[in-house]
């Protein structure tokens, strides 16, 4: 018993990094020009698996998912839906975020596993995208861990010039496995943003430049 004890804390840690291999995720992002944005963040796994509110830090109950990804700079925008299947045995929960700063998403405990940058190119007009997944060399060497997806899709405020991903116009599909996790993954795009607000000829400018040109006519005429 005093041995049990005595390696307790190594066997929860343990028991923590086999159920965390388990979870698979998929998150589909649309981004803005100034790095906010919205975002649909679904992960599931077996129910078997889920023997507590939390399997290091994905959230199955209402309390912990909200815990795990509201912060100052992020909340969750709609009804959160935990799905517990008997038929295939998972349980799934999908989510709606609204973020302020695609940068500063780890300010979230959801998201510590992650760094995000999105920032201006100094020689260029161009936004370079960087999405890194951080290494989890423990779980990537385990066995089986190629079966667990980890599912990432951004859409972006302009032209995709380069990725590392898979392109289909403004979209940008990433498709990985937790087997990946030896090292840093890292999802990158350069993309030459689309100008906000910006009307031209074809919106406030428009109505002004016919209406002058009305008003001209009328009075060489009269």
């Amino acid at each position: 018993m005093n041995i049990l004890k005595k390696y307790y804390p190594v066997l929860s840690l343990l028991l923590c990094v086999v159920l965390y291999s388990c979870v698979n995720l998929e998150q589909k992002t649309v981004l803005n020009v100034d790095g906010s944005g919205t975002m649909l963040l679904k992960y599931w796994t077996h129910n078997s698996n889920i023997t507590g509110e939390e399997i290091a830090g994905f959230g199955f109950t209402e309390f912990t998912v909200n815990s795990n990804y509201t912060s100052a700079n992020s909340e969750i925008s709609d009804e959160i839906l935990i799905d517990k299947s008997d038929i295939d045995t998972t349980t799934t929960v999908t989510l709606n975020l609204k973020f302020n700063d695609i940068n500063k998403l780890p300010e979230a405990k959801g998201f510590s596993k992650v760094k995000a940058e999105w920032k201006k190119d100094d020689e260029s007009d161009e936004m370079l995208f960087t999405y890194t997944l951080l290494k989890d060399s423990l779980n990537a060497i385990s066995p089986g861990m190629s079966d667990f997806k980890l599912i990432h899709e951004f859409e972006f405020p302009g032209e995709v010039i380069e990725t590392n991903g898979i392109q289909s116009g403004k979209i940008v599909h990433w498709e990985n496995t937790i087997a990946d996790l030896t090292e840093n993954v890292f999802l990158t795009a350069r993309i030459r943003p689309v100008e906000q607000n910006s009307c031209g000829l074809f919106g406030v400018e428009l109505p002004l430049f016919t209406l002058f040109s009305i008003l001209l006519l009328y009075r060489k005429k009269s």
